[in-house]
C-alpha cells in the first residue's frame, strides 16, 4: 500500500511545488555569444560636457571682457552701440518721411538719422521721450497742433535739421528746446502756443537762414534761449506776445537779411525795443516798432 502511494505521488505531483515557482535562470548561465543590453553610460564623446562649464571653444567667453552680450538682447558687446540697453543695439537711418503719432520709433537704435521730415502733428502725446535717439533730420520739423504735449525734451539731442522748424498751436507746451542746433537752413517759426513761457533750449543756435517768427504766445515771458543767434536770414518778427518784457538776450544779434517788426508786446517797455534795435548792424528791410504798426 506504501508502494502503491509514493508510485501515485511521483505521477501527479502536488501543484504547489509547479515548474514556475522554480527561480529563473541565472544571468549568469547566458550563453557569451549573446548580444550584451546596450549601456546606459553617457558616451565619452557627448556634445555636452558632464560639468557646467561652457566647452573651450564657445562663441561667448566667460569673463565679459567685450564679446559678452550683457543686456541679452542677442548682439554680442562688440558689436552693440549700448550693451546695458536691451531695446537699443544699432545707429540707424530711416530714408523716408515720419509721422510720429505711434511710440517705438526709436526701438533698437542707440541714434537715428531721419532722411526726409518728422511730423509731429495732431497727437495726444505729452512728450516726445521716446524720440531721444534721434540725432538729424534732413527736412523739416513739425511739431504742430499737439494740445497735451508738455516738452519738448525728447528731442535734445537732435543736432542737425536740414529744413523749416514749425512749433505752432500746442496749447499746453511750456518749454521749447533744441539745444544741440547751431543753424537752421530754412525758418523758425514758434506761435500760438499760449503757455510757453520761455525759449530756454536754443542755447548754441547762431544762424536762422530762413524767417524767424516769435508770434502769439500769451504766456512767453523772456527769450533767453537765444543767446548765441547772431544772424537771420529773412525777416524776424516779434509780435503779439504780451507777457514778453525781455529781449536782451538777442543783443548779439547783428544782421537780419529782411525787415525787423516788433509790435504788440504790451508788456515789452520801449527802451527793451531801442537797445534791441542799436544792437543790431545791418538790417536789409524795413524797421517797424511800437505804433507805427496799427
Amino acid at each position: 500500500m506504501r508502494i502503491f502511494f509514493s508510485w501515485l505521488l511521483a505521477c501527479n505531483p502536488p501543484t504547489d511545488v509547479l515548474e514556475t515557482d522554480l527561480p529563473a535562470e541565472s544571468p549568469d548561465l547566458l550563453d557569451s555569444n549573446e548580444a550584451s543590453p546596450p549601456d546606459t553610460d553617457t558616451p565619452a564623446e557627448t556634445d555636452l560636457p558632464e560639468d557646467t562649464d561652457p566647452p573651450e571653444d564657445t562663441d561667448l567667453p566667460i569673463d565679459t571682457d567685450g564679446l559678452a552680450d550683457l543686456d541679452n538682447d542677442g548682439v554680442a558687446a562688440a558689436s552693440d552701440c549700448d550693451d546695458l540697453d536691451p531695446e537699443a543695439w544699432e545707429n540707424g537711418l530711416l530714408e523716408e518721411d515720419v509721422q510720429a503719432t505711434d511710440t517705438g520709433l526709436c526701438f533698437g537704435y542707440c541714434t537715428l538719422s531721419i532722411d526726409g521730415f518728422l511730423r509731429i502733428y495732431n497727437t495726444d502725446r505729452t512728450d516726445v521721450d521716446d524720440l531721444s535717439c534721434i540725432r538729424s533730420i534732413t527736412g523739416p520739423l513739425y511739431i504742430y497742433a499737439n494740445t497735451s504735449l508738455l516738452d519738448m525734451d525728447g528731442l535734445m539731442g537732435v543736432e542737425e535739421i536740414g529744413g523749416d522748424v514749425q512749433i505752432r498751436y500746442n496749447d499746453s507746451l511750456e518749454s521749447a528746446n533744441l539745444p544741440e542746433v547751431t543753424d537752421l537752413t530754412g525758418y523758425l517759426w514758434v506761435t500760438d502756443n499760449e503757455s510757453l513761457d520761455d525759449l530756454s533750449g536754443f542755447d548754441q543756435l547762431q544762424q536762422v537762414q530762413g524767417t524767424l517768427e516769435i508770434r502769439n504766445n500769451a504766456n512767453l515771458e523772456e527769450l533767453s534761449g537765444l543767446p548765441s543767434l547772431t544772424s537771420i536770414g529773412g525777416d524776424f518778427t516779434l509780435t503779439g506776445n504780451p507777457s514778453l518784457f525781455d529781449v536782451s538776450a538777442l543783443y548779439g544779434l547783428t544782421s537780419i537779411g529782411g525787415d525787423l517788426t516788433v509790435c504788440n508786446n504790451t508788456a515789452l517797455a520801449e527802451e527793451e525795443v531801442t537797445a534791441l534795435y542799436q544792437s543790431i548792424d545791418t538790417i536789409g528791410g524795413s524797421a517797424t516798432f511800437g505804433d507805427a504798426c496799427r
